[in-house]
């Protein structure tokens, strides 16, 4: 289902918040807005769109006697979690700025101030390709034509992550080219969908949605490159938080 604009754009703002509380390592820290916090991304948020979900479509912009509708109580409810997030988000980020200078303190007086110091020495790149990059070229090696591609990267996909992918196809019965691959990776309460699809020259097109609650809440459309870096980057997660006992990427790469 779909939310109104005005609820998905502060659906998107709370989640943009919960983000940047992961940044801080939310799930290892501890205190009253913390838990809030995890809260808010494992049953607050969710279960505020579910009880809104529970209502049939042509009675949410309906008030019901004095009461507001159920669009109007969604943006309210939506609205306390906005304002409670970006406080406890504030608090936060300014207990990890004083644990910062409190560090930064404490390495100058056991390895020196920074003026005292010299400069360090130059280190070596490392010149391997990029995961991304490599992963497109043995794409191109194992199919030269462009019409071949996503037939080779569904294949790829079905091997190292069949508990993950989607291929549709198309001809009689579905036996035909393939003609689109998605992958759809939970991450906490969320899920990202990431689609690839084929135009008739074999061109490409790649699209990631964030997922809440069954609620597809934005889709954008990336290069090819940063889709599948994004796309490997969330398989590694979702394969550390299942104990997967399996190389995925390398699979995909071979």
């Amino acid at each position: 289902m779909t939310l109104p604009a005005e609820a998905a754009q502060a659906v998107e703002r709370i989640l943009n918040l919960l983000d940047t509380a992961q940044s801080y390592g939310l799930d290892a820290l501890e205190g009253e807005d913390a838990f809030a916090l995890r809260e808010t991304r494992s049953r607050y948020l969710p279960e505020t769109i579910a009880a809104y979900e529970a209502i049939p479509p042509a009675l949410r912009s309906l008030p019901k006697g004095s009461q507001p509708s159920a669009d109007a109580l969604l943006l309210e409810q939506l609205s306390i979690l906005e304002r409670a997030c970006s406080q406890q988000v504030e608090r936060l980020a300014e207990s990890a700025r004083s644990a910062l200078s409190t560090n930064g303190r404490f390495l100058s007086e056991r390895l020196g101030s920074l003026d005292t110091l010299p400069e360090p020495v130059a280190a070596v790149t490392d010149a391997r390709p990029h995961i991304a990059q490599r992963f497109l070229e043995a794409i191109g090696r194992e199919a030269p034509k462009p019409s071949d591609r996503l037939e080779s990267i569904a294949r790829r996909f079905a091997q190292a992550v069949p508990q993950l992918v989607e291929i549709e196809r198309g001809g009689l019965f579905g036996r035909g080219p393939v003609r689109r691959v998605a992958m759809t990776v939970p991450a906490g309460a969320e899920r990202y969908r990431y689609t690839l699809t084929a135009d008739p020259s074999g061109a490409l097109d790649a699209t990631c949605t964030k997922i809440v609650r069954g609620v597809a809440i934005r889709t954008e459309t990336v290069a090819l490159e940063e889709w599948i870096r994004a796309l490997f980057e969330d398989i590694e997660a979702f394969a550390r938080t299942q104990a997967l006992h399996t190389d995925a990427i390398g699979a995909l790469l071979r």
